[in-house]
């Protein structure tokens, strides 16, 4: 049925479809369905048509009997999401009259947020070139290196996924975009830390204010599938959420374009084009329990005679990586980690080995243990600075698994280094076809997971002993004869004490 007419004369599809504003960006059937969902979000009439198709995407739920505050678009990839956020933002901002609903001199914000500055950049893009029709371009005052300042006293702003920089502004329109990836090597914090920041800078300006959260799918975790949960298909008063495949929303995408990506990898491309959430991926930990580990304030501890430690090196050729090393000791059950050196590339991997070797050897270490990559040009270097690489067999996943039951009970401490909290927060488990799983930094927003590697291998090889049995009963020899002058061969097996302890205990 008909919603009955409701708002000002120009609404937002007034806007969209104006030949003096955005009409000729917006031409064609295609916008058709995208129209559906912004009438519904907004409270405006629908035809029959865009009834039904509101029932398909919004999983059946009551249409909204008020503009919703929080509209959430789950949608696929090339969908339009970019241009329909932009459109939103435009409208925001040449619609709202500041005058009697904020303080004088306040000026509101409308807020992009993006996973990193550069896909928040874009989003600005879009919105600015809206701004060049010519009943528009008279709004803008001041163009700023994060947006624009309008003469009714809106200011438009890009920020990144960081909730320290939203603080302290009243916020008019926060678009939130693709929010399940706000995990990459930008994102200062979580998508649900800048949730929490932007919610109450909202509410001075109560309904007047809306949140746009809009972004394809991925795993099962996160604001935008916990948004999902709560209120998809849900008769909610104050969110309205929608989900939707690419060709749902863009006709002019070819099936033929999708099917050779589900062909390819069904699981990711699920995900991109048909908004199907990922069930081969999960959080590996959250960066709570990182936190919950950190000693705040504390970036370094300085060598200590005597203490026993162990370095681990990532080693890289400079060229995108980062070379990378760890530090770390064991007290009692507990493993401590004592230094972090992170070389970012652009490096010259001669002079980052030399740099790390002058670490290594600084905590009284002639050897250090690492993977095989560039193994023997690796190992020569080490071995010009004095110092024997090690190799283990244990991969990154292998090390990510065995140091997860240690951080998840809180049985490591570790170092004030937001890097390295953040790459450990943002790893992902993803499910093998043939079994086991793989953990790993996420494939997108540029993510890396070079220093939490180091940092998992220093804490993991303080744990566990040597991975060959050839090198556990040398190891085993070493200690029994430092530790009371017994030959280890005279103790029976079943005397033989178990030095160490193991992360994976337990599971």
């Amino acid at each position: 049925m008909k919603r009955p007419r409701s708002g000002s004369s120009l609404d937002i599809i007034a806007a969209m479809t104006s030949p003096a504003l955005f009409g000729p960006m917006y031409a064609g059937p295609t916008w058709g369905p995208w129209q559906a969902v912004i009438k519904a979000g907004f409270a405006l009439p629908m035809t029959e048509e865009e009834v039904a198709f509101f029932n398909i995407v919004a999983g059946g739920r009551p249409l909204p009997a008020k503009r919703c505050r929080e509209l959430v678009i789950a949608a696929g990839r090339r969908a339009g999401k970019d241009a329909i956020a932009s459109l939103i933002c435009a409208w925001f901002a040449m619609t709202f009259r500041p005058e009697g609903r904020v303080r004088a001199g306040e000026r509101p914000l409308i807020l992009m947020v993006g996973a990193d500055r550069s896909q928040a950049k874009n989003l600005l893009r879009f919105t600015r070139a809206l701004f060049e029709v010519p009943t528009l371009k008279g709004l803008i005052t001041r163009e700023t290196a994060d947006g624009f300042e309008l003469s009714n006293g809106i200011d438009i702003s890009v920020g990144t996924a960081d909730f320290r920089t939203i603080r302290g502004r009243t916020v008019l329109l926060c678009v939130m975009t693709e929010l399940a990836f706000y995990s990459g090597e930008n994102s200062a914090s979580s998508d649900k830390e800048v949730y929490r920041a932007v919610l109450p800078a909202t509410a001075s300006l109560g309904d007047q204010a809306m949140i746009v959260m809009i972004s394809s799918v991925h795993r099962r975790s996160g604001l935008l599938y916990e948004r999902w949960t709560k209120a998809y298909g849900k008769d909610d008063a104050n969110t309205l959420v929608i989900q939707a495949t690419t060709r749902q929303l863009n006709p002019t995408i070819s099936q033929e374009l999708v099917d050779d990506a589900l062909a390819a990898d069904a699981q990711s491309a699920a995900a991109e084009y048909e908004s199907a959430w990922r069930d081969d991926l999960s959080s590996y930990c959250t960066l709570a329990e990182v936190l919950a580990c950190v000693d705040t304030g504390i970036t370094v501890r300085p060598p200590v005679p005597g203490l026993k430690y162990v370095g681990f090196i990532d080693a890289s050729s400079g060229r995108s990586d980062s070379y990378t090393c760890a530090v770390a000791s064991r007290d009692g059950d507990i493993g401590v980690l004592h230094a972090v050196v992170e070389i970012p590339a652009p490096a010259d991997p001669v002079t980052a080995t030399s740099t790390v070797a002058a670490v290594l050897k600084s905590y009284g270490l002639t050897e250090v243990f690492g993977d095989r990559y560039a193994v023997g040009f690796v190992a020569a270097e080490l071995s010009r600075h004095g110092l024997t690489l090690q190799h283990t067999n244990k991969s990154r996943s292998d090390l990510y698994r065995e140091l997860l039951p240690a951080l998840r009970s809180r049985r490591v401490r570790l170092l004030d280094n937001e890097r390295a909290n953040s790459q450990f927060a943002t790893l992902e488990r993803r499910a093998l076809p043939a079994g086991g799983e793989r953990i790993d930094h996420p494939s997108h927003g540029g993510a890396k997971d070079d220093v939490a590697n180091a940092i998992a291998g220093a804490l993991v090889m303080t744990a566990t002993a040597p991975s060959s049995a050839d090198n556990w009963l040398e190891f085993m020899r070493r200690q029994v004869e430092s530790h009371g002058g017994m030959e280890f061969d005279d103790i029976r097996p079943s005397q033989q004490p178990q030095f160490g302890w193991t992360f994976g205990a337990g599971r």
